[in-house]
């Protein structure tokens, strides 16, 4: 790609050279023909290397970011956000992020009514690494103006350009019907993100494997969050997507993350190689839940759990109880059930209207609300824990530990280790 001012767009560029350069004959032509430029002092890492000759103003500088005084290289960056869009088409959006958890790229539109569905998609290191070098060596978006707005047009098109790094600083640039120089090689980059996402559909797998990524983007959270049943009725009613899912899962090597993954009226399934036993375990939560809801409360406070429990649910106001079943295998014997989680929660204080609203209690000084904390992701971050519930084996008494893929129960029939595998069915 041919280098550009980011001031005006002319290529007519010169390098500028630093210190004292030996005057070779090629060099001396380069300056004769504008190509190159003497800076007569010595490079630090604020000072440009290009400058144009048609503008005559001067750019290339070191490739940071300075944010009240802190200085942040692109290995630094995290997320880079890109709308567009205006007050009657609604917002194209782009969200990339560079993540412990993944590189991925997210596009979806933002009417009102929010009826574009959601793209994901993998960003795999190389992409990533490209776009760093066309956004600050190519585009040179850190030397970029904050805003460029054209007043005398009213409505329009509307863009913004948001750039997040590792500890959560951000670099925002806005305009309203008015552009960088070098905004057409920008759209041509981006538009090919929106292009991609507007010819295909959301798949349902990519959504839920890489909304870890997106944790802390509480706009796309939302949306998963509150589209969450369509996206597991995608994959359970379609074989592909569900064979997909199968396959995904079975590449978790995080325990507590996938002994964390089951959600409503999902299952395990307990395998013996050694008899044939298979039983399906109950996991998650069912559309009976609000009615056990109220069951377990009214065990919970005649001290059915324990008077520790009762105690315990009895100090706050603001406590809930997990009643999602989870498979619990006995550390002793190797007994296995699937039992309440029986976990006590308190609400944060101090959480905006926003949150409470995720926390599924909008009116708390009116009483909790029964509400899903099946998933770790979403409703159990604006909840303290009071304490987790100490579940015993029938059998031997010992303490039950949470189980998972990793566990190697006994089978109920003929005494010998068998397995635990992804359920094959969902319950009501």
């Amino acid at each position: 790609m041919q280098i550009k001012c980011p001031y005006c767009g002319s290529p007519n560029i010169a390098r500028i050279l630093y210190g004292t350069p030996i005057m070779t004959d090629e060099l001396i032509q380069e300056m004769n023909q504008d190509k190159t430029r003497l800076a007569g002092h010595d490079k630090n890492e604020s000072s440009p290397t290009l400058q144009c000759n048609d503008c005559k103003k001067k750019f290339g500088r070191e490739p940071v970011c300075s944010i009240r005084g802190k200085k942040y290289p692109p290995d630094d960056l995290t997320e880079i956000e890109f709308r567009i869009g205006g007050y009657f088409g609604g917002y194209d959006t782009i969200v990339i992020r560079n993540d412990k958890a993944g590189r991925a790229v997210c596009v979806w539109h933002m009417p009102e009514d929010n009826k574009r569905p959601l793209f994901i998609r993998a960003c795999p290191k190389r992409e990533w690494d490209t776009l760093m070098n066309t956004l600050f060596s190519q585009l040179f978006v850190h030397e970029w103006k904050l805003s460029y707005e054209d007043n005398d047009i009213m409505d329009g098109t509307q863009w913004s350009f948001k750039l997040t790094f590792i500890d959560g600083k951000k670099r925002e640039i806005y305009g309203s019907n008015d552009y960088p120089a070098l905004w057409d090689s920008f759209m041509r980059r981006f538009g090919r993100f929106i292009s991609e996402a507007h010819s295909k559909e959301a798949n349902p797998v990519d959504i839920y494997r890489f909304r870890g990524v997106f944790r802390e983007h509480i706009p796309i959270q939302n949306w998963i969050r509150e589209h969450e049943p369509d996206l597991f009725g995608a994959i359970y009613h379609n074989p592909e997507l569900l064979d997909q899912f199968h396959r995904y899962l079975d590449r978790y090597t995080d325990k507590d993350l996938r002994r964390n993954e089951k959600h409503v009226h999902d299952s395990y399934l307990f395998h013996c190689e050694h008899c044939g036993f298979e039983d399906d375990i109950y996991v998650g939560v069912g559309m009976a839940a609000p009615i056990e809801y109220d069951e377990i409360i009214e065990k919970i406070e005649s001290g059915f759990y324990g008077e520790k429990w009762k105690a315990l649910y009895a100090d706050d106001p603001k406590t809930i109880v997990d009643i999602a079943m989870a498979l619990y295998v006995c550390s002793g014997c190797g007994h296995y059930m699937s039992d309440y989680n029986l976990g006590l929660y308190v609400l944060k204080d101090g959480l905006s209207k926003q949150e409470l609203k995720l926390a599924g209690q909008e009116h708390p000084d009116k009483g909790m609300r029964f509400v899903y904390l099946y998933n770790m992701m979403w409703s159990k971050q604006y909840y303290r824990k009071v304490g987790d519930y100490v579940h015993r084996c029938p059998s031997c008494n010992k303490r039950m530990h949470l189980g998972g893929y990793d566990d190697k129960p006994i089978c109920p029939k003929c005494g010998k280790e068998g397995k635990i595998e992804l359920g094959r069915i969902m319950w009501d």
